[in-house]
Formats: C-alpha cells, sequence, structure tokens
C-alpha cells in the first residue's frame, strides 16, 4: 500500500499549524509590544508578598502585589524629625515595607505582632509559590492584636527567613554581663544569643547591661530591627531591598540641626574645665544657653539625665507609655520620653518614694548614683572610702557608687571633678554645670577605654 501520500498530508499540516502560530505571534506582538521570556517576565513582574491564609495563588498573588505596589509613590513623615531611628524608618518606607497614614508614623507606639508580621510579609522577596516560612513559629501571628515583645523578634525573624541558628551557644553568648539574661523564656534564648552575639539586638535596642526580654517593642525599634538584621547578611539585604529603592518618595520633615556650639560660649575661657565644656558642646548644642554656658550654676537633676542621654543614646529611642513610671513626672514634660526610655531600659531608678525629682539640684552623691545606672550598670559590691574626713555624711543609697569614683587614689573620676586634692567628699554639694560637662566627658573615656 502507498502511504507516501497521507505522510505528506501530515507534513504540510503540521508546516502550515507552525506558520499560523508564528502569524499568531507577531500578530500579538503588534498588540501588545514585544515578547519577553519567561524567565524574564518572572524578574520583571511585581514583588508578590507571601500570605498565611488564604494560600496564595497565581492569581490572587499578582493582584496582593499590585495592591501593596499601589499604596503610595509619594510619602511625607512629619513625626519622626530627627529621631535615631529616622533613617531606617526612612529606608523601609522608601522600599514599600512600611506605610505611613495622616502623614505620621507613630514612632513610640508599641507595635503588635500582627503589624510586624504585615512588615514581613511586604519585605519578603520570594516568590509566592515558594515554601511558606517556619508556621510553628509564627503562628497566629498574622492577626495577633498582642504587643511584640524584644525576645520575640529574634526567633520570628529566624523563622521567617530560614536563619539557621542551630549552633549557637546561648549559655556562651549570653554572659552574665546581661544582667537580666535568666529572664528570656528558654525558646527564645538560642536565638536571641544569635542576634546578640552580632550585635543586631543591640543596635536595635540600645548597647546596655539590660536586654529587657519582656520589653513591648515600639514602631522605631521594630524599624531599627529590621535594618539591623537585614545588616547582618549582604545577600538578604539585596534580596530584600533590590529593585525596591525609591519606590516611595518620602519627605521627613526635620527640625533645624542647632549650629555647632563648642566655639559660641563666652563664658568659659579659661575656665579649669573649658576643654571638657566643649567637648560637650560639640555633641550637646542644647546645653548652651543664649551663647551662655553658666559653668559655675548648679545643674538640676533633670538636666545632667537630658545631657547623658543626648551624649549616648546607646541607641535607645524615645520612650512614651501610657502611665508615667515616675510619681512626679507628668506625661507632657519635656525629659518625658527620655526617662522613660531611660526607665523602659533598666537605666534609671529614681528613689524609693517613686519619684525622680528632676528639677531638684543634683547632689555629688546623686550624680555618681544615675552614672553607675546609665553608663556602667555592672554589679559590684564592696565600700571602700578611706582617708576622707566626712564619709559618714555619704548617704546609705549611695555608698558603693560614691566608692566605686573615689577608692583608689587622687587620680580617679571623683577626686579629678570634685574634691581638687582634699580630703572632703562633700557628698550633699551641689554639682555645677562645668563638674557635670567634665563628668560625662571624662567619665565616658573611662569606661571605654
Amino acid at each position: 500500500m502507498n502511504r507516501s501520500k497521507p505522510r505528506k498530508t501530515i507534513w504540510i499540516r503540521a508546516v502550515s499549524a507552525v506558520i499560523a502560530a508564528l502569524l499568531m505571534a507577531v500578530a500579538m506582538t503588534g498588540c501588545f509590544g514585544n515578547a519577553k521570556p519567561v524567565d524574564q517576565q518572572a524578574s520583571e513582574a511585581p514583588e508578590t508578598p507571601l500570605t498565611a491564609s488564604p494560600a496564595p495563588t497565581e492569581d490572587n498573588a499578582v493582584g496582593q502585589a499590585e495592591e501593596v505596589d499601589s499604596l503610595q509613590t509619594e510619602v511625607t513623615v512629619t513625626d519622626i524629625g530627627n529621631s535615631p531611628a529616622a533613617a531606617s524608618i526612612a529606608e523601609l518606607v522608601s522600599a514599600g515595607i512600611i506605610t505611613v497614614e495622616d502623614e505620621r508614623f507613630g514612632p513610640n507606639e508599641m507595635i503588635t505582632r500582627g503589624e510586624f508580621y504585615e512588615w514581613l510579609i511586604r519585605s519578603d522577596y520570594r516568590d509566592a509559590d515558594a515554601a511558606q516560612p517556619n508556621r510553628s513559629a509564627i503562628k497566629d501571628l498574622e492577626m495577633s492584636e498582642e504587643k511584640l515583645l524584644r525576645e520575640e523578634i529574634p526567633y520570628i525573624w529566624a523563622a521567617f527567613y530560614d536563619i539557621d541558628y542551630s549552633l549557637t551557644s546561648s549559655s556562651l553568648l549570653l554572659p552574665s554581663v546581661y544582667l537580666d539574661a535568666d529572664d528570656i523564656d528558654a525558646e527564645y534564648k538560642k536565638a536571641m544569643a544569635h542576634f546578640v552575639y552580632f550585635e543586631a539586638y543591640q543596635n536595635a535596642f540600645g548597647k546596655t547591661a539590660y536586654l529587657r526580654p519582656k520589653q513591648a517593642v515600639t514602631r522605631a525599634e521594630a524599624a531599627d530591627w529590621i535594618i539591623q538584621a537585614l545588616a547582618m547578611s549582604d545577600s538578604l539585604k539585596e534580596a530584600v531591598f533590590g529593585g525596591k529603592e525609591g519606590r516611595v518618595t518620602v519627605n521627613l520633615q526635620k527640625v533645624q540641626a542647632p549650629e555647632t556650639a563648642e566655639g559660641k560660649a563666652d563664658d568659659i575661657a579659661d575656665h579649669s574645665f573649658e576643654s571638657d565644656i566643649k567637648a560637650l558642646l560639640a555633641i550637646v548644642p542644647e546645653a548652651l544657653k543664649e551663647n551662655s554656658f553658666l559653668p559655675d550654676e548648679a545643674i538640676t537633676r533633670g538636666q545632667f539625665i537630658d545631657w547623658m542621654y543626648r551624649y549616648d543614646s546607646k541607641h535607645m529611642k524615645p520612650h512614651q507609655p501610657t502611665e508615667p513610671s515616675f510619681s512626679d513626672m507628668l506625661s507632657d514634660d519635656p525629659l518625658y520620653e527620655t526617662i522613660e526610655a531611660l526607665k523602659a531600659n533598666g537605666l534609671i531608678n529614681g528613689f524609693p518614694d517613686g519619684t525622680i525629682r528632676a528639677d531638684d539640684p543634683l547632689t555629688r552623691e546623686q550624680l555618681t548614683k544615675l552614672w553607675v545606672d546609665y553608663d556602667s550598670p555592672w554589679p559590684f559590691g564592696f565600700v571602700s572610702i578611706i582617708g576622707y574626713e566626712d564619709t559618714g555624711d555619704i548617704g546609705e543609697l549611695y555608698e558603693r557608687t560614691v566608692s566605686r569614683y573615689i577608692a583608689g587614689g587622687s587620680d580617679t573620676l571623683y577626686n579629678i571633678v570634685f574634691t581638687e586634692g582634699t580630703k572632703r567628699i562633700e557628698p550633699q554639694k551641689a554639682v555645677t554645670r562645668a563638674q557635670a560637662a567634665a563628668w560625662i566627658i571624662r567619665g565616658a573615656m573611662e569606661e571605654h577605654t
């Protein structure tokens, strides 16, 4: 039987089908522009966030991505000013990871676990069909209105981005220098130790001797956490921010930075602490009062606390709880957010009666307690004050802190700033502004050398 004719017919039909397909492709190109390879189309598709429920599909994933991309293209933020977290917030807003409503970010508001999860979803670079994050670690997170705690952030972050910390030793990386390491729940300790070791935790929450694992996280701190955690991995940072930079134009209404003040104080020439005052003013120009420093005027407790914080914020963010921590500190006081930040981080304790007495003149013995609490809160148990005429005048609350800075000879910090070679401590004597400046400058150098 002759089969050549059917084979020829089949071949002609195949060729005709190919030609028809090519003609259709040309027609489609004319209507919709140049066709691109599938992998190129995928790479240029809108970023698709992971969703927990319902599970993402090809159709709803693209719709969700377009919705996220269309949220904001330009935004003005009016309430972060020169906040320590301003750069982190702006970077995340610019990438579309954080959204802003009514030009307010609310840096001091506590963030919920659900809102943090929304930020994670917007930061995710992975394809919608990729494996979901570890659901056991972030179960019920997306809808939670509970406040996010510090100890939870490292654990959630590591679970979401599959960061392996299995070899981490919490006993080695959370040493006793952290005075509250035992307060961390067991399930969070390894993740916490991992991020403490790489200093992402300290850079987000403060470089202090306290981890404060049960402290609720502010929105500013959460923003800083994302930036600090991403800084640990160049590849992860590039994956998260790649192609997203500048997606949203961010306009920050910053407070005008004060001019350099160290050369404008008209009353410190030839003062014994002139160099210390200039060093302080270079970082804390707010200490200047109309071109005068008033070096021999008494300083209040509140002013000294403010200078300490401004000189070295330790990466702490202002804090604004609903209820004041001290009975004599009102929520509208200019120092309220600063003092509350210190209290939240365990760096200020006030008086046994629950007051802070910010407007009282600062005494020498009180200064030693404020400084120990703020700059060097390590435990010590000895009292050694020998050779002074008035050791009995030191209040019981201050014996150890005064001892810490006076014991050891004439070149100790207390002697350099206060006693000037005499044998009198005068613990209740008011501290001058010049002495306060000298203590901060020299004390910071002593603690960090």
